[in-house]
């Protein structure tokens, strides 16, 4: 029973049926805005003139969205399908970063919403944003099954994230809504093979080439499983199939980890004459691989030929130290630790972090970017001049609004957004004209939880335009 309170009587006939139950606790009892037979025939307009192609046609459909977005009380759907609208409209008329804002902003007052989800994930995947892939993809493939493009964008990107555990899980889940996608099975199995799940990746694997028989790349997992399963006799076999079997076109490093597959095999037969025809060309199809060439100095070794093993073994060594310097892990770590002290408004260990930084290694452009403005802030104008000029030499005598930018993404990544959203900011002030760090800035904020924030900043993305 829901109890009247004794303190401040209320007037019966003075107040509405909501007013009174919302004074006795009652939530949620308002009637839901009713759908405005206009707006519905307004969105139906946008919608054709959206799909229409003609970006006049685009232009005129988002004004009209906009308008629609601007009343108050709409109801829930409307609003959803207006503001999906817009966002489509947007991109198609060359607005990209203010699409990317709309999806997000859907997303986050709809987190269900199927046809946002897509969209960011897969634009990310064309920006090369992967963090950004994952959580969209992953959500939506609770809804439904991932189509090709989308599952694409996932197995790749989680590969690259090292997100082994999110990525199994997903593709578990698309396998229960299609239980012979080829794709599913070859990603699962590459993921299981990483973890060192060999039982698990060769089932994969074997599905995979079950399902697709034409796929170099399941054939080259399933041999490098086995191979490490120490499953001789099932791995003869798939060799035998690689060396003889047609396939579909190929990228040159899945072709390079099939002869290497066979170049071993050979090796350990003794055939060492075909073991060397597979090397090189493995290593020519794929110069990066540390296989092929680890591979050439054991078979250099196994023939006698002293000079050229070592030549190998000097190649191999100059490859895994560019590998090492390119990692740049100390600085890096120490790039991390400033934005972390700046998160808590520590900003004169936060420089100091990037000056160690910066010594560790003095072509690391992204310590830079934090130094240089976080140097004039704390009226350190000789070294903010200093950082300012070596930034600008990266950039070639450019102004470095992209370092800026290529720092910001970075420190979003690692998962310091309210610092990400400050070099964003920055690369703006930089990049006059390019929606793109407004749109991260805007992003950066709403991840930070700075929700007011997010849309003060996004404003300029929201806004009114009259030419795509």
């Amino acid at each position: 029973m829901v109890r009247i309170p004794r303190r401040g009587r209320i007037p019966w006939r003075a107040v509405s049926l909501a007013a009174l139950l919302s004074s006795l606790g009652v939530a949620g009892c308002e009637r839901p805005p009713a759908r405005d037979p206009a707006v519905v025939r307004a969105l139906e307009d946008a919608s054709g003139q959206i799909a229409s192609g003609r970006p006049e046609a685009q232009l005129a459909a988002a004004e009209t969205l906009r308008g629609i977005l601007a009343a108050e009380r709409l109801p829930a759907e409307i609003e959803q399908d207006a503001r999906f609208g817009l966002a489509r409209a947007e991109l198609f008329t060359g607005r990209r970063w203010a699409a990317i804002w709309q999806f997000t902003w859907l997303v986050h007052e709809h987190p269900d919403h199927a046809g946002a989800l897509s969209a960011l994930g897969l634009l990310a995947y064309e920006d090369g944003r992967f963090e950004d892939v994952l959580a969209p993809l992953a959500n939506l493939a609770r809804q439904r099954a991932l189509t090709r493009d989308e599952l694409v964008a996932f197995a790749d990107a989680s590969r690259r994230r090292n997100r082994f555990e999110l990525a199994d899980s997903l593709f578990t889940v698309q396998l229960e809504h299609e239980p012979q996608d080829a794709m599913s099975y070859r990603a699962r199995g590459t993921l299981r093979r990483r973890v060192g799940d060999l039982d698990g990746a060769i089932a994969d694997f074997e599905r995979a080439v079950e399902f697709a028989p034409r796929d170099l790349f399941s054939w080259v997992g399933l041999a490098d499983a086995q191979s490490a399963a120490g499953a001789t006799a099932a791995r003869r076999v798939t060799l035998d199939y690689l060396a003889t079997g047609e396939f579909d076109p190929a990228a040159p490093g899945d072709s390079a980890r099939a002869d290497v597959l066979l170049a071993r095999a050979a090796l350990d037969a003794g055939s060492l004459d075909t073991a060397r025809e597979l090397a090189d060309r493995a290593a020519a199809r794929d110069s990066t691989s540390l296989d092929a060439l680890q591979l050439l100095v054991q078979i250099e070794r196994a023939r006698g030929n002293r000079d050229a093993a070592r030549r190998a073994a000097e190649t191999h060594r100059r490859r895994l130290v560019e590998i090492e310097n390119a990692s740049g892990a100390l600085a890096v770590k120490k790039f991390v630790q400033a934005a972390i002290a700046l998160e808590a408004a520590d900003s004169t260990a936060a420089l100091s972090e990037l000056a160690d930084a910066i010594r560790e290694d003095p072509e690391f452009p992204y310590a830079y970017a934090l130094f240089a403005p976080l140097a004039r802030e704390l009226g350190r104008s000789a070294d903010a001049r200093a950082a300012f000029t070596r930034l600008r030499e990266m950039s070639g005598g450019h102004v470095p609004g992209p370092i800026f930018l290529a720092a910001a993404y970075d420190l979003r990544d690692r998962g310091v957004p309210a610092v990400a959203a400050s070099l964003f900011d920055f690369a703006a002030g930089r990049l006059p004209g390019d929606e793109e760090p407004i749109c991260f800035a805007a992003i950066s904020r709403l991840e930070a939880g700075d929700v007011d924030g997010a849309l003060a900043t996004a404003a300029p993305l929201t806004a009114a335009r009259t030419a795509p």
